[in-house]
């Protein structure tokens, strides 16, 4: 398993530094972790400011320790809008240990691995203020 940093930052292994809302996005947003089998993703927000979402069941859903995700899934960093898959070609990436394609067979496998994040988020925003959802304008804290 190999884990990546996605963010605006210059150390960021994914660089999510174009287009209309990458300005939303953290200088290390977040981390993704790929599995052995690279057909399934572990995002963890990095408590970036404007948040981390996915979409399930049609809406968006705030990331707030971590979540499971497939390559084409939606991803929200902040306003920016993407999936796994369009980050890692964005990035030039290959999954680790595969000589396929992201995505390829993913709709036949479950998960094959999970962990917790070093730190829960509620310990580490101890202090901070609650923030409004970017879609649907409701406080989250």
């Amino acid at each position: 398993m190999k884990t990546y940093t996605i963010g605006k930052g210059k150390l960021a292994d994914i660089n999510v530094s174009g287009g209309e809302n990458a300005r939303t996005v953290s200088d290390y947003h977040a981390d993704i972790t790929v599995s052995q089998g690279g057909d399934t993703f572990l995002v963890v927000d990095r408590v970036s400011t404007n948040g981390t979402y996915s979409k399930m069941n049609g809406k968006w859903k705030i990331i707030d320790a971590q979540r499971i995700l497939r390559p084409f899934d939606e991803l929200m960093l902040g306003r920016y809008k993407t999936s796994i898959a369009e980050l890692f070609e964005s990035a030039n990436l290959a999954v680790s240990g595969s000589s396929k394609k992201i995505g390829e067979g993913s709709e036949k496998k479950s998960p094959e691995f999970l962990h917790k994040p070093k730190a829960t988020p509620s310990k580490l925003l101890k202090g901070v203020k609650p923030y409004r959802d970017p879609e649907g304008g409701r406080v989250i804290e």
